[in-house]
């Protein structure tokens, strides 16, 4: 008997060999929280009052559709092909936990009704108006204590390496290539916008309003979109830790950030090597971009499979 393990993008699968057949013990899926409007709105901005349908920052109904899809297809997977677990919700074969954020709660919650969609059990079974739902129970931690799944827990040796790469002299130096971009950007918008932080934000913001295809003012012509796209892929994967701009790769920065994850998936799977029984064979972690990124950067990966900038929503 061997045993094998792979790794589909941020999905980990463990198999077990009995002679020339294989058969599956234990997945890990970890993903980024679905659709959600803009986590905040400058003052300048024309959509400050704009009805986004939910409160800024939290899961929206296509982000809901679009995490209850990917559970969908989850369940094809690991309930009608490789029979990981049951179509029918038992308490022993998944292990939930999110970031304690509402959307990411939100997204799981909403997964979970696609991939347990065809569960027989409903609680409390004897009420006929009581809806088709599963109540599944989704673990969580204080979101500046989840040194598991936030990469920006409050950590003071993270905060102390994370500063020195953004003050580094060679970093200062891009940075300045782009002083006319941040003059533009605060003249036009009455804000302080200085620094890679701030363009980070802001960008952020627009990404979002783009894709709801709201129009943008005259003075964010394209050119001006994708000079702050540019200054962000450049240096997102570098203030995580990745080498850049001259400087060597931090690997402490690196493993301050995600290596905590890591470890945590790998000793899942050898528990589950060395006593099946100790550990439910589906775990799952409803998180972030930020931490999708910085796992991926603890195995190196993160520019051939999620690209150099940013990643989408329901990611995985």
């Amino acid at each position: 008997m061997t045993f094998t393990f792979y790794l589909y993008f941020l999905l980990f699968l463990q198999m077990v060999h009995y002679g020339e057949s294989k058969t599956l013990l234990m997945a890990q899926a970890l993903w980024r929280h679905g659709d959600r409007p803009p986590i905040e709105i400058l003052s300048y901005d024309q959509y400050k009052n704009y009805d986004w349908g939910v409160p800024l920052g939290q899961l929206n109904q296509e982000g809901m559709k679009r995490h209850y899809y990917l559970g969908l297809s989850l369940a094809e997977r690991y309930i009608n092909q490789f029979r990981l677990v049951n179509s029918t919700f038992h308490v022993e074969d998944i292990h939930v936990r999110s970031t304690d954020v509402d959307r990411t709660l939100a997204s799981a919650y909403s997964n979970l009704q696609g991939f347990y969609s065809k569960s027989k059990i409903n609680y409390p079974n004897n009420e006929p108006n009581y809806p088709p739902f599963n109540p599944i129970a989704i673990h969580t931690v204080e979101e500046t204590t989840d040194w598991l799944l936030n990469p920006y827990w409050k950590c003071a040796k993270s905060e102390k390496l994370s500063n020195a790469r953004i003050n580094n002299p060679s970093f200062l130096k891009y940075a300045k290539t782009y002083s006319d971009l941040f003059n533009y950007l605060s003249s036009h918008t009455n804000e302080k916008i200085d620094s890679y932080h701030e363009v980070k934000k802001m960008f952020g913001t627009i990404r979002v309003e783009n894709q709801y295809g709201l129009k943008q003012p005259d003075w964010l012509t394209p050119q001006i979109y994708q000079r702050m796209e540019k200054m962000i892929n450049d240096t997102v994967n570098y203030s995580y830790g990745c080498a850049g701009f001259g400087v060597k790769q931090d690997v402490e920065q690196i493993k301050l950030r995600a290596g905590h994850l890591l470890y945590r998936i790998i000793e899942n799977m050898k528990t589950k090597t060395a006593a099946p029984n100790d550990i439910k064979p589906y775990t799952i972690f409803s998180a972030h971009d930020t931490t999708l990124m910085a796992f991926a950067n603890t195995l190196n990966f993160k520019t051939e499979v999620m690209g150099q900038g940013l990643i989408d929503y329901a990611g995985r």
